[in-house]
């Protein structure tokens, strides 16, 4: 075989090795990963919200919040209770309405939502450490047999 022919075959190799390697790093879509993300449970952000909040008692601000990453109108068909509707299209201009707020569990329709994980990267980025995507959504929530919150649409 020409020499030609190896180094072909050999830069055909390190290619799939190189995107072998890619693959299994995860998938970024700026500074934050994936592997980065820990999501909680509805239990788990349960827990992390609810008790601190009715531990101040006397209607003070909750310390933990739940963010609800979908449209305005999904979050009216049904939403967590006392959480916040702030759209992930908005999040880097009005993310100072999270402030003062630890944790913030961010949350979308179902497992993985793209909305959701976008979030949760996207404060990560902003300095909000102690953030993290529902890993169902609102409908894991309500599967739990959790309260959702809906409003009239007009």
């Amino acid at each position: 075989m020409p020499k030609s022919h190896f180094r072909s075959v050999a830069a055909i190799v390190a290619g799939i090795m190189i995107l072998m390697t890619l693959g299994l790093a995860g998938c970024t879509t700026g500074k934050t990963s994936d592997k980065q993300l820990r999501f909680v449970s509805a239990a788990e952000a349960a827990d992390m919200v609810g008790p601190r909040k009715r531990a101040l008692g006397l209607g003070g601000k909750a310390t933990g919040v739940f963010v609800d990453a979908r449209s305005e109108s999904d979050f009216k068909a049904g939403h967590l209770p006392d959480a916040i509707n702030l759209p992930y299209e908005r999040i880097s201009e009005e993310h100072e309405t999270l402030k003062g707020y630890d944790p913030v569990i961010i949350y979308g329709g179902d497992y993985n939502d793209a909305r959701a994980l976008g979030m949760s990267k996207r404060l990560t980025e902003l300095k909000y450490g102690n953030n993290h995507p529902l890993t169902g959504g609102v409908n894991e929530w309500k599967d739990a047999g959790r309260e959702v919150i809906t409003e009239a649409q007009p």
